[in-house]
C-alpha cells in the first residue's frame, strides 16, 4: 500500500533532481558571464532546500497514514460471508456473502511481487448499488498480504463459494 501511495514523494524527488541538475550546469556558465550569479544560486538553493523539505513532509505523512489503515484494517472468514473492515476517520465494514462470490482472484503486481505480496479481489454477482462508478468493480480487495496466505485465503473462498478453482496443466501433462 505504501508503494502505491508514495507517488507525490517520487515526483518531488524527480523534480529536485532535475533542479539540482540545472544549477551544476546553468550555475557555472551564469558565472563565467557575470550574469546574476548570487540570486540565481540563492533561489535554486532555497528551491531545493524547500522541495527536499516538502519531500520528506509528504513521504513522512504517507508513511504514518498508510501505517494507520494497515493497523485498523481485518478481514474475517465468518459461517456466511467474508467481511472486511477498514478505516481511520471513518470505519467501513464490507460483507461479502459466499453465494454471491463468482470469482476470487490473487493479484501480484511487481512490487508486491519484490516483498512476497498479493493482492486478493473477489468479484461477485452482482451490487446493490447502482449509483457505482463502474458495475465490474470487486467488491471485495484484500491489499498486500502474504503470497502464502493469499493462496490459502484464495482455496478457502473459492471452498466456501463453491467455485471450482481452474488449474493451468503443464503441456508436458497434457499428452
Amino acid at each position: 500500500m505504501l508503494l502505491e501511495r508514495i507517488g507525490p514523494a517520487f515526483i518531488i524527488l524527480v523534480a529536485l533532481i532535475a533542479l539540482i541538475i540545472i544549477q551544476v550546469f546553468v550555475g557555472p556558465y551564469l558565472q563565467s558571464t557575470g550574469t546574476h550569479v548570487v540570486p540565481v544560486n540563492l533561489i535554486f538553493d532555497y528551491t531545493i532546500l524547500g522541495g527536499a523539505l516538502l519531500m520528506l513532509l509528504v513521504a513522512a505523512a504517507t508513511v504514518i497514514w498508510t501505517w494507520l489503515e494497515y493497523t485498523t484494517y481485518s478481514y474475517m472468514i465468518d459461517e456466511h460471508a467474508f467481511k472486511i473492515k477498514r478505516g481511520i476517520l471513518t470505519t467501513e465494514e464490507i460483507s461479502v456473502m459466499y453465494r454471491q462470490m463468482q470469482n476470487v482472484d490473487i493479484e501480484r503486481p511487481f512490487f508486491y511481487r519484490l516483498f512476497g505480496l498479493s493482492r486478493i479481489v473477489i468479484l461477485t454477482a452482482g451490487h446493490e448499488d447502482t449509483d457505482a462508478p463502474d458495475p465490474d468493480e470487486a467488491e471485495g480487495i484484500l491489499d498486500a498480504v502474504d503470497a502464502n496466505l493469499a493462496v490459502q485465503i484464495q482455496s478457502e473462498l473459492l471452498r466456501r463459494s463453491n467455485i471450482e478453482e481452474v488449474v493451468a496443466v503443464p503441456a508436458a501433462e497434457r499428452g
